[in-house]
C-alpha cells in the first residue's frame, strides 16, 4: 500500500488443448507423393488454416473432426523417413510421427494365378523396384501374407487359406496403399476323392 493506493493486476489466460498426432494411415507411400493420408490424433481445431508439415514441406490439411485430418503427401526426391506434424504454422506445430517414403515400385503379374482354398500355394509376384529394406505384404482379399524379396523384380509369398472363388490380389510396401493385380487370384474348391 503506497499512500493509500493499491495496485492491482489482472491477467487473463486462456488455456488451449494442444493438438497431438497419434498415427498416420497409411504410414508410408511412394516418393512420387499423392498418397491421401488420414492423420489421427486429438484436439485438432476446426480451421482452414491447418497444415501438415512433411519435414520442410507444407501441404493443406482437411479438417474432418477433432480427432481426424486428411492430408496429401507431397513428392520427395529420395526414399527416406520424415516427421509429419500438424498446425497453423511451423511455430505451433504438434508433436511428430514418422512417415516413410519408399522408392517407386510396380507389380506386373503373378504366377500361378490360382491355387487350392486350403492355401499354401507358392506365388511369384513379378514387378520392379522391390527392395530388401522394405517390408512387403501380399493381400488375398483382406487377408495379408508376408512377402519375401528374391530380387528387385521378384517377390515370393504363400497363399493363405481362403474360400473358393476370386480374391482381390494386391501387394503393399511398408504399409503403403496396395497395388491390385487385375483378375485377382482364384481359389479352387477342394476336391474329395472317394
Amino acid at each position: 500500500n503506497h499512500g493509500g493506493l493499491r495496485a492491482m493486476s489482472s491477467a487473463y489466460y486462456q488455456y488451449l488443448d494442444v493438438a497431438t498426432v497419434a498415427s498416420l494411415n497409411p504410414g508410408a507411400g511412394p516418393i512420387s507423393g499423392g498418397t491421401v493420408i488420414l492423420v489421427y490424433g486429438y484436439n485438432f481445431a476446426d480451421s482452414t488454416a491447418l497444415s501438415c508439415f512433411f519435414g520442410e514441406k507444407v501441404v493443406n490439411a482437411l479438417w474432418i473432426s477433432s480427432v481426424l485430418l486428411e492430408c496429401v503427401a507431397p513428392a520427395q526426391k529420395i526414399a527416406t523417413s520424415i516427421t509429419v506434424r500438424i498446425g497453423a504454422s511451423k511455430a505451433d506445430a504438434s508433436n511428430g510421427v514418422p512417415y516413410q517414403y519408399i522408392p517407386a515400385w510396380s507389380v506386373s503379374n503373378i504366377s500361378p494365378v490360382s491355387g487350392v482354398e486350403s492355401g499354401g500355394t507358392q506365388l511369384y509376384v513379378i514387378g520392379d523396384g522391390f527392395s530388401v529394406e522394405t517390408a512387403w505384404t501380399c493381400w488375398f482379399g483382406a487377408v495379408p501374407a508376408e512377402a519375401m524379396v528374391v530380387n528387385a523384380s521378384l517377390l515370393v509369398c504363400y497363399a493363405p487359406p481362403y474360400h473358393a472363388g476370386i480374391a482381390d490380389f494386391g501387394v503393399s510396401a511398408a504399409g503403403s496403399p496396395r497395388l491390385n493385380i487385375e483378375g485377382g487370384y482364384k481359389y479352387l474348391p477342394t476336391v474329395s476323392v472317394v
